[in-house]
C-alpha cells in the first residue's frame, strides 16, 4: 500500500511556499503551518491503517522492498518527501530514499538472480500535458 497525494492533500508537495501561504490564508483561514498539521495527521493515519500491512521499515520510512521467487519489488514513496521547494535532485524522493533506492539498484545489478525487478509507484513520475496525451491517444488508437 502506497500513498498518493489525495491521502495527504490534493497536490501535496507540489505547491511553492508562496502558493501554500496564499491557499492557507485565503481558503482555510489559517497560516502556512496548517500544512504541517495536515501532513502529520495524514502520516499517522497512513502508518496505522495502510503502511502497517507492508514489510517493516524504520520510523517515518514508507518506501519498502518485497523479494520473492517471481522478482524483486521496490515500492517507492513519492509523497512523504515530495517538496517542490527542495533541491531539484531530491524534490520527489528526498535524499535518504534516493540513497536507499540507489543501494537497492546496486544490489540488483550485482545479483546473480535471473528474476525481473519492478519499481512500483503510487503516482506518476511525469504528467504529460492533456493536449499531448489526447493527440497520442487518438494517433495510436488507444481510445
Amino acid at each position: 500500500m502506497t500513498l498518493d497525494d489525495h491521502d495527504i492533500f490534493d497536490g501535496y508537495g507540489s505547491y511553492t511556499n508562496e502558493e501554500k501561504k496564499k491557499y492557507a490564508e485565503e481558503k482555510l483561514g489559517k497560516d502556512i503551518t496548517v500544512f504541517d498539521d495536515i501532513f502529520e495527521a495524514a502520516k499517522s493515519v497512513y502508518g496505522e491503517y495502510q503502511h502497517s500491512h507492508n514489510p517493516d521499515t524504520a520510523k517515518n520510512v514508507f518506501d519498502f522492498v518485497i523479494s520473492n521467487q517471481n522478482g524483486e519489488f521496490y515500492f517507492m514513496d513519492l509523497r512523504m518527501n515530495r517538496d517542490i521547494n527542495k533541491n531539484v535532485k531530491y524534490r520527489i524522493l528526498g535524499q535518504s530514499q534516493h540513497d536507499r533506492f540507489d543501494k537497492w539498484l546496486g544490489k540488483q545489478y550485482e545479483s546473480k538472480k535471473q528474476t525481473p525487478i519492478f519499481i512500483v509507484s503510487g503516482v506518476p513520475f511525469v504528467h504529460l500535458k492533456t493536449l499531448v496525451s489526447e493527440i497520442l491517444a487518438n494517433f495510436m488508437s488507444l481510445k
